[in-house]
């Protein structure tokens, strides 16, 4: 399955989105794209 999360469009934080996304398992791989590094060190940060 792959989702993708636009923290522009939630209106909880992206870790909390995951949460909801995967009822509660949190994410194998993540892939971000955009280059910008703020954004590259949210999905690192541990899920529980």
């Amino acid at each position: 399955m792959t989702d993708f999360i636009n923290p522009k469009e939630s209106k909880t934080s992206v870790s909390e989105t995951i949460k909801d996304v995967t009822e509660g398992l949190g994410v194998d791989y993540v892939f971000e794209c955009t280059g910008y590094h703020p954004c590259l060190m949210k999905p690192l940060k541990p899920q529980n």
